[in-house]
């Protein structure tokens, strides 16, 4: 009966935050006709773009500290009363959120009863929403020369230009208004979690110098965002190794199922093919199919020793 009165104020609550625009554009976590490869595309197109015009594209993948455990629960009551939230609504939600109470459990024995003081449950419908509402501010503290995307926690952002000085010019500011609103809501950024990647496919350029927090912000040559590894030079190489070790293992189900005498019949096999398998290979295509036809070809073989078995 709880989980039924949440996913009934999550749609009303949905639907009103939909219906006025109050949730930023670039935010794909959890809304209808949403997913992750819309953030992917986004990514993808703007290195491609930057290296038409021969620009540097230098982007920052963020990762917030306990994101749905910190977060301010006043907070997310003053952002629905700045909405113009009233009545039974925020009620509701404010006494869905107190005196929520806790305990670990280690085989038969039970630890202390705690009292969670901060934070949105985890489990529930309509936490995924409140806590995309207070997190939807983060979007309007970046300059305008920023690309940013947003997914529930996952923030990227990213600027290009020809001149590496000013791309780090932007990033800085961007980053300093981050920390800035991070401190006054509650979030902490993870500096050893949170780094960076200079796109860009000549090497020979020097990396920006960027600073979070008084801590010097990493570079590397590649990044996995939202399942998807990106390098530097967009070549999708290592996601595409990293794809094809992952599946040739899946197939090893394939191989145990598949046999003359007592195995799986074809249509069975196939439909364990098409969910563990080949939906690891459609997932994000539409972003790394763009590399080259000789890389994509690694991937055939897979898919040729599948229908084999």
């Amino acid at each position: 009966m709880c989980k039924l009165i949440e996913k009934i104020v999550n749609a009303r609550l949905t639907y009103i935050l939909e219906k006025n625009g109050l949730i930023s554009p670039f935010q794909s976590g959890f809304r209808k006709g949403r997913c992750t490869v819309d953030n992917l595309i986004l990514l993808e197109g703007a290195i491609r773009t930057a290296f038409l015009r021969r620009h540097h594209l230098v982007s920052i993948f963020f990762d917030i500290e306990k994101a749905y455990d910190r977060a301010w629960r006043y907070g997310i009551l003053k952002d629905l009363f700045d909405l113009d939230f009233r009545g039974n609504l925020p009620t509701f939600i404010q006494e869905f959120l107190k005196q929520r109470y806790f305990r670990v459990r280690l085989g038969n024995t039970y630890s202390d009863v705690y009292c969670q003081e901060e934070g949105v449950p985890q489990g529930s419908v309509l936490s995924v929403t409140l806590f995309i509402l207070k997190i939807n501010s983060i979007l309007s503290v970046l300059p305008s020369s920023i690309q940013k995307s947003l997914y529930v926690d996952d923030l990227q952002i990213s600027c290009s230009g020809r001149d590496m000085r000013f791309v780090e010019r932007q990033l800085q500011t961007a980053v300093n208004n981050m920390v800035t609103w991070s401190n006054r809501n509650g979030f902490t950024f993870s500096t050893q979690k949170t780094f960076g990647v200079h796109f860009c496919r000549r090497l020979l350029h020097p990396d920006p110098e960027l600073f979070i927090q008084d801590t010097p912000l990493t570079l590397k040559d590649e990044c996995k965002f939202l399942g998807v590894v990106f390098d530097r030079r967009l070549t999708f190489v290592p996601h595409i190794a990293y794809l094809r070790k992952t599946c040739l293992k899946s197939l090893n189900i394939l191989r145990t199922l598949s046999n003359t005498s007592w195995g799986a019949d074809r249509a069975c096999l196939l439909r364990v093919y098409r969910s563990v398998i080949r939906s690891k290979l459609d997932y994000g295509c539409a972003a790394y199919g763009s590399t080259r036809p000789s890389y994509l070809a690694r991937l055939n073989y897979v898919h040729h020793q599948a229908l084999t078995l």
